[in-house]
């Protein structure tokens, strides 16, 4: 679908998974041009659309269970609140459910990829013991503590973006951080 919507569109505020399609612009005059745009391109490949199934002009909407409004992205607190109400797996299919959860979050917490270890290693072979059980519960603790958070999901596009990473023999991982002032006082935010 992005070969289709090609690099000016996706270059000009146009995002694409699988079947979704996300306009973000500055200006409703930019929206509504760049809303023509796509329209066209899918028109002219035969592509149709379901109405029903759309949104426009949305200041803000949940996409792929994000949040995004004036230049901010934020995880769905329903998305969380999901992970931190599930039951413990029982077997490597749900272990796999449960990681593919915590997939978007790693971007909003840093270490989550050390944290995941225990869990990762019950994809091959399922053997639920108590470092398992433990790590479940410390995830769904860090789980608690991003709700509660909400602060650390937004982002400022004015401000430098620092990427930090994480490697261990067991696991690797990323974070994106902006240093911001609240109060005089200099804090680290998670993106």
């Amino acid at each position: 679908m992005e070969q289709l919507i090609g690099e000016d569109l996706l270059a000009a505020g146009v995002r694409v998974y699988l079947d979704d399609v996300l306009i973000f612009t500055k200006t409703k005059e930019e929206h509504i041009v760049l809303l023509g745009k796509v329209l066209e391109r899918l028109q002219s490949v035969r592509l149709l659309i379901g109405l029903e199934k759309c949104c426009f002009m949305q200041p803000k909407i949940e996409f792929l269970g994000y949040l995004i409004s004036g230049g901010k992205i934020e995880i769905s607190p329903d998305r969380i609140q999901a992970l931190i109400d599930a039951p413990a797996p029982t077997n490597s299919s749900e272990v796999t459910g449960f990681l593919g959860g915590l997939v978007m979050l790693s971007r909003f917490e840093p270490k989550i990829a050390d944290k995941t270890y225990f869990m990762n290693a019950l994809i091959n072979a399922f053997n639920w013991r108590g470092e398992e059980a433990k790590a479940f519960q410390e995830l769904k603790d860090c789980l608690q503590e991003m709700l509660k958070d909400a602060k650390n999901f937004r982002m400022d596009p004015t401000l430098p973006l620092i990427v930090e990473t994480d490697a261990s023999k067991k696991a690797i991982g990323a974070t994106l951080i902006q240093e911001v002032e609240v109060d005089g006082i200099k804090e680290r935010r998670l993106i």
